[in-house]
């Protein structure tokens, strides 16, 4: 049935669905990395590679949005206003999606503004291990009011914090580097 449907539209209406269907799965994707943080990671929030990523994320805005508007007016405009008006639902679409965005980064930046003094005395994780006596940094975990945040983490203890060990916050040191210490659980004790 499906397939019937698909070999009776024509060749830009085809076009039309593989696009939208495409950028709606980037858009997907783009919006999840968003959410876990892994477009910093990736170096996407740096100047050149942000402004690309920013770049692609408009354009994948607008295919979705000029995509799906196009389907849905199909059947209801003549071709040429169904261009028009999926053009304008397009730039519409990357308009709010700029301001979406836009509004989550300026609630995130207040976020981390406020947060960096208040997660002294918080309990984490170890991600990447943390050599002892201050003699690098490693990676830590740390949920505060739900979100789990991952920081960069040293230690002036004797020992080396191994992946999985849970620390207590005990300083904020610099920009966004956390001063750890190991914290020993019950559930520690008893293995």
């Amino acid at each position: 049935m499906v397939l019937l449907a698909w070999s009776a539209l024509p060749l830009e209406m085809k076009v039309i669905w593989v696009a939208a269907v495409a950028a709606s799965v980037v858009f997907v994707i783009q919006t999840v990395m968003t959410f876990t943080g892994e477009d910093a990671d990736l170096g996407l929030d740096t100047v050149d590679g942000g402004r690309n990523f920013y770049i692609f994320r408009n354009l994948v805005n607008f295919v979705m949005g000029f995509g799906w508007s196009a389907i849905i007016l199909s059947d209801l405009l003549r071709p040429m206003w169904n261009v028009l008006f999926s053009f304008f639902f397009g730039l519409l679409f990357v308009v709010l999606m700029m301001g979406v965005f836009h509004s989550l980064s300026q609630m995130q930046k207040s976020r981390k503004s406020s947060s960096k003094a208040d997660v002294v005395g918080y309990k984490g994780k170890v991600d990447l291990p943390i050599p002892s006596a201050n003699q690098g940094k490693g990676k830590v975990r740390v949920s505060i009011n739900g979100t789990v945040r991952e920081y960069d983490a040293i230690t002036r203890g004797e020992e080396e914090l191994a992946t999985g060990t849970s620390v207590i916050v005990l300083n904020v040191v610099g920009e966004n580097i956390l001063e750890v210490k190991r914290i020993r659980l019950l559930s520690d004790c008893e293995s």
